[in-house]
């Protein structure tokens, strides 16, 4: 299904019940969620969505955010990815939040250790991408490249109409099965595939170069991590470069906890960058103290996957 077709299917199924995937995180922030007349309502756990602002408000955020820009500064391709998070996020009139900075903060990062997994011709996976910014920024600072999204259905269907939003005429379609997921990736027309959540072990049947989840494993069961991790891992092809930052420890809503060194990680897997992540350990908020702790410590990984044997 391609394009409006994708959206009005993903439309029609949310409007019926909540993933079956979803974690008890989701269904308390899906428990409002609306999608009407084109308007969404309910929007929780996405992440900054405010509308544009005005330039009082503009210029507020910008001056608060000079910390996270100075983290940048040794990053080649931040500027590039700056100007194109604050061209996205007007386009999708939203509000360039921090949330959207840390997404171009992470774009410019693969591109400086990675960037051959980030060249024409490559294919990458973005699992939970809120408001589709990351793929968004990576489809504009590296044309050519292939984005597969995988995210719960509500969740996808805010990306899918958010990355419309952003790129006009951006080539997008859903898979749903293992024959319509192949006739997408043999369709170079198609800069985006979108895969619900429920279909993530199709993520083994592309050819990935590289993969990227932000802040959201972290909400979800350790069985659904590990099996993200079993299809990255079974995936054809050399072994998968994999961006995982997530907090180090969190506690869902049904007392479930989720901690990022017991995800499926494995001894001979090759650690590239391997730290708390610069521009998550603080925020910025209207109230004194201005800056803050970010919760609990937020850990990024950046690691090439062993292959699963027989892969």
């Amino acid at each position: 299904m391609h394009g409006n077709d994708a959206v009005d299917f993903l439309a029609k199924e949310v409007a019926v019940g909540i993933d079956a995937s979803a974690s008890a995180h989701w269904r308390e922030m899906h428990r409002d969620f609306r999608y009407e007349d084109g308007e969404f309502q309910g929007l929780r756990g996405f992440g900054g969505h405010d509308p544009s602002p005005g330039w009082f408000r503009r210029s507020a955020h910008r001056l608060l955010q000079r910390p996270f820009r100075r983290l940048g500064g040794p990053l080649a391709r931040f500027d590039d990815a700056d100007r194109a998070a604050a061209q996205i996020v007007r386009l999708q009139d939203r509000t360039y939040d921090l949330d959207a900075l840390r997404q171009a903060l992470t774009a410019a990062l693969l591109l400086e250790k990675v960037p051959e997994r980030l060249s024409p011709g490559a294919t990458v996976a973005v699992i939970g991408d809120g408001f589709g910014m990351l793929g968004a920024l990576l489809l504009t600072l590296a044309p050519g490249v292939r984005i597969v999204s995988v995210n719960l259905s509500r969740t996808l269907l805010v990306d899918l109409v958010f990355l419309a939003r952003a790129l006009p005429g951006l080539k997008f379609a859903l898979a749903t099965d293992a024959a319509s997921l192949a006739m997408l990736l043999s369709d170079h027309n198609v800069r985006l595939i979108a895969l619900r959540a429920e279909d993530a072990q199709l993520l083994a049947a592309c050819p990935l170069d590289l993969a990227a989840n932000v802040v959201s494993m972290q909400e979800m069961d350790p069985p659904v991590i590990a099996g993200y991790f079993k299809a990255l891992r079974q995936g054809a092809g050399p072994p998968v470069a994999f961006y995982c930052c997530n907090r180090l420890e969190k506690m869902l809503p049904d007392g479930t906890v989720v901690r990022f060194q017991d995800y499926p990680w494995a001894g001979r897997d090759e650690i590239l960058v391997d730290e708390p992540c610069p521009w998550s350990q603080f925020l910025y908020r209207g109230r004194l103290p201005v800056y803050g702790r970010d919760g609990g410590p937020i850990w990024h990984r950046l690691a090439l996957l062993e292959k699963a044997k027989g892969a």
